[in-house]
């Protein structure tokens, strides 16, 4: 066993319940406002901060389910 996966804290009902809400708010306002249609590349620039982390990965979810086909691109900018 890996030593991080040892000290790992597990996700509470709450965090899974969050992440729950945030992936369907994402998902609902990406459809409602064709946001990201099929073949798109989204480009997603991260910062190094929890918020661009968190919707790179909730996209990264959303690309997993979604109906359609896109490629997310994630780039550091300084």
């Amino acid at each position: 066993m890996i030593i991080s996966e040892m000290t790992a804290a597990r996700p509470t009902g709450n965090f899974i319940k969050l992440q729950k809400k945030l992936i369907s708010q994402t998902g609902k306002a990406i459809d409602y406002f064709n946001m990201i249609k099929d073949g798109d590349r989204v480009m997603v620039c991260v910062s190094g901060g929890k918020d661009s982390f968190t919707l790179l990965s909730i996209l990264i979810t959303l690309q997993k389910r979604a109906p359609i086909n896109f490629e997310i691109i994630a780039m550091n900018l300084d």
